[in-house]
């Protein structure tokens, strides 16, 4: 099963962050008390310069971020923490801070769960013109958080306000890995930027099932697809779709069942759009509209030539 990250944007997404973060600060880890609604929320979530991001195995969420941007009059979550400005270096513009990291337990290992978390915040945060990220992490984390870029600031402190230890760390975006460089490189394929959904997927697992009414379009950013169209000439006859290429935009646009089962042929990294943002994307860019009547041209020639 893929692994969906996207914004957390309604009430009920907001809520298993919050419900996730007390599971494991608070049940598991004992460094948050327990609360009675079984939540963990601060102030800063209500705050409009904050964004949390999540990690969904189908309906379930099994990790969350949250990004928190530089306000002069309310500060950041890392205040509260550590003071992180003899560590900015650099040309410092704007600063951001990330929080609230949180896996579930039955998940941890996946990598794809934490890269993509941090592969779409870095994103979000390039977008937004971000310079710096400070983060008051778990100690416990130092070792990954320096494999996708994170610096120590300092040696390990004793937080105020929870009974904790944390390793404060700075990240300096123009100084990431190259692998996620690329990440944000690889987004400028396309014009669907807008909705931050992504979708990951291991070799073998199934993207598509032919049949099902589709409410997504798919845009492959990394990897390779295998689409089984099981025509009445060959049953298991198969096209490979790359890098750049759009599938499962044909049952949003004309209303109709999956028309072939789609699997991933290596590890497949995508974007992801509803029908209502498929649909805005190309009445309102008709670079998006003339894309689409392209990849449909070229799979009818492609259809049309092989009768």
């Amino acid at each position: 099963m893929g692994i969906r990250t996207k914004i957390a944007e309604t009430n009920v997404e907001l809520d298993a962050c919050y419900k996730l973060r007390h599971k494991v600060f608070a049940d598991i880890e004992g460094s948050y008390e327990k609360q009675a609604d079984g939540r963990i929320i601060d102030r800063f979530d209500a705050f409009t310069n904050s964004v949390t991001f999540f990690a969904a195995d189908e309906d379930n969420v099994v990790g969350t971020i949250r990004l928190t941007l530089q306000d002069n009059c309310v500060g950041i979550p890392a205040d509260d923490f550590f003071n992180f400005k003899p560590y900015l270096k650099g040309d410092v513009g704007t600063l951001a801070n990330v929080g609230q990291l949180v896996v579930d337990p039955d998940s941890r290992g996946q990598l794809r769960i934490t890269n993509g978390l941090f592969m779409l915040m870095y994103y979000w945060a390039n977008d937004k013109n971000v310079t710096h990220v400070v983060a008051p992490f778990n100690p416990a984390l130092t070792k990954s958080m320096q494999r996708i870029g994170f610096i120590k600031a300092g040696e390990v402190v004793k937080s105020a306000h929870h009974n904790l230890d944390i390793q404060p760390m700075v990240l300096n975006l123009h100084e990431i890995r190259e692998s996620f460089i690329n990440f944000v490189a690889q987004q400028d394929i396309f014009n669907f930027m807008e909705p931050y959904c992504r979708e990951y997927y291991r070799a073998g697992e199934s993207i598509i099932t032919k049949g099902d009414m589709g409410e997504d379009a798919y845009f492959i950013v990394d990897g390779i697809v295998s689409v089984l169209l099981g025509t009445a000439k060959k049953d298991n006859e198969v096209v490979e779709l790359a890098r750049g290429e759009v599938f499962g935009e044909l049952a949003l646009l004309v209303d109709v069942p999956r028309t072939a089962d789609i699997v991933a042929k290596s590890d497949v990294a995508l974007i992801v759009l509803s029908r209502r943002q498929f649909l805005t994307c190309i009445k309102n860019n008709p670079e998006n509209a003339q894309f689409i009547l392209q990849t449909l041209g070229k799979r009818l020639a492609k259809a049309i030539s092989s009768e």
